[in-house]
């Protein structure tokens, strides 16, 4: 996960792209109106806690699938 207006955005995607194209099993998501570090940052945001719903539903997704 990244934000829009991340710093790092740009790397970030580009190493996404690098495991895809590697045949890596990658997820991203780019989050609007979120800069760096921002589920440590301002954790009690909206997008913060979308981070987190997207990063919980992923753990259970990959941890029961199936579920």
């Amino acid at each position: 996960m990244v934000g829009n207006i991340d710093g790092l955005l740009d790397e970030d995607v580009d190493y996404a792209r690098r495991l895809i194209t590697a045949g890596v099993p990658t997820d991203l998501h780019v989050l609007a109106g979120a800069p760096h570090a921002f589920d440590s940052l301002m954790p009690d945001t909206t997008v913060a806690q979308r981070a987190q719903r997207i990063l919980e539903d992923w753990l259970v997704e990959h941890r029961h699938p199936g579920s």
